[in-house]
């Protein structure tokens, strides 16, 4: 396949499988056992991505292995941040014979991406844009996607979008926050102004949505209301791994924190990749946030804390020690209230059991007031 003869982006969705659940890309948690293993039994996505600089990619040969997952692996696209096209071109074309597309990080809005002027940041640099999609585009045996923010003007988010896809972009995620809506002052992602672009861009353009996934019952209803082609989740899944899983069974959407531990500790062994070491601590603590919230187990949370990187066995016995807690609390049986709602609305989830943080909203103060926590927010 030539670049001039590569699918449209309707046709590539086709040929993907059209994935309706995405793990999103995340930095420094996106490695080869959260991608290549830790959801192959917990998940129903057909499709990953891994985020990586550009620099690593085209400079440094290890960097190259440590991150990279073959057609083998579900890794169907591997994402970029860039700002020079050369160097993404350079970064891309490592990769070509190993995954289905790249992708353009547009969409960080941290201030790692603001250092490095790349992500969000280059949001008001459309001729930059135009030019590190396009450069790649014509030179590409695959296709090229990319993920955005929006404006808080929907018409400039249109032409934003616009100028993506006509650049060469086989099609868009979009996170339905501005740059400005990010940590404590996130707030509620706008779901209307992804409808309105998919409306406006037309049936043949394919359209992820981003935002507000909390609980697995949000994907149908993010579909529902966006009406985008599939559903892309990052924080939260990093929280719960199942929540993607559609059983009627809430045992299955929301497993018990020690177990679901205990299996990425599992995959982690098995994989036995190098790369996947340094995001031992940060996923454990994801996943175990609800019960280090207990009083009871803040000991274990200090544990945590201070086991060395490397060590698997420490963390299999931090393990074992909340399974033997749980067990105690739950004795004969475990019964969940349906009655029982958080402020939000939702089944209230016992601290047991994986679930998505919800972060407290903090508005920003005017000059001389004070941050006033009132509400609450859903994450990413």
């Amino acid at each position: 396949m030539s670049p001039a003869t590569k699918l449209t982006g309707r046709e590539f969705y086709e040929r993907l499988g059209c994935p309706k659940k995405i793990v999103a890309p995340m930095v420094d948690q996106s490695e080869l056992t959260r991608l290549g293993g830790f959801y192959r039994d917990a998940m129903e996505g057909k499709c990953a991505l891994r985020l990586c600089s550009m620099r690593a990619y085209s400079a440094r040969k290890g960097s190259r292995e440590k991150n990279i997952v073959g057609k083998s692996g579900p890794l169907k696209e591997t994402q970029f941040c860039a700002n020079d096209p050369k160097d993404f071109l350079a970064a891309a074309k490592i990769v070509e014979g190993d995954c289905d597309a790249v992708d353009l990080n547009l969409g960080c809005p941290q201030g790692i991406a603001r250092k490095g002027r790349y992500g969000s940041f280059l949001q008001d640099d459309w001729e930059l844009i135009s030019t590190l999609i396009s450069t790649a585009h014509k030179n590409l045996l695959i296709p090229v996607t990319t993920k955005i923010r929006v404006f808080p003007d929907r018409e400039k988010t249109l032409q934003y979008a616009k100028m993506i896809l006509d650049a060469g972009a086989a099609f868009l995620s979009v996170h339905g926050r501005t740059r400005e809506q990010k940590g404590q002052f996130c707030g509620i992602a706008d779901w209307e102004i992804i409808r309105f672009l998919k409306e406006r861009l037309g049936e043949h353009v394919v359209v992820f949505a981003n935002g507000n996934i909390l609980h697995s019952e949000d994907v149908q209803e993010c579909l529902k209301k966006t009406q985008a082609d599939g559903v892309m989740s990052a924080e939260a899944n990093l929280s719960n791994p199942a929540i993607f899983v559609s059983s009627e069974r809430k045992e299955d959407r929301y497993p018990r924190v020690d177990s679901m531990a205990r299996a990425y500790l599992d995959i982690l062994t098995e994989l036995d990749d190098p790369g996947s070491m340094s995001g031992i601590k940060a996923h454990l603590f994801h996943l175990l946030r609800p019960a280090f919230s207990q009083t009871m187990n803040i000991d274990l949370r200090n544990r945590l804390g201070k086991t060395p990187g490397r060590e698997i066995s420490l963390y299999y016995g931090i393990i074992d020690i909340l399974s033997q807690r749980i067990d105690e609390v739950l004795k004969d049986s475990e019964v969940w209230d349906e009655e029982e709602k958080d402020e939000m609305g939702y089944l209230k989830i016992p601290w047991w059991r994986c679930q998505s943080y919800v972060r407290p909203l903090r508005e920003r103060p005017r000059k001389g007031e004070d941050m006033l926590p009132d509400k609450k927010v859903k994450v990413m």
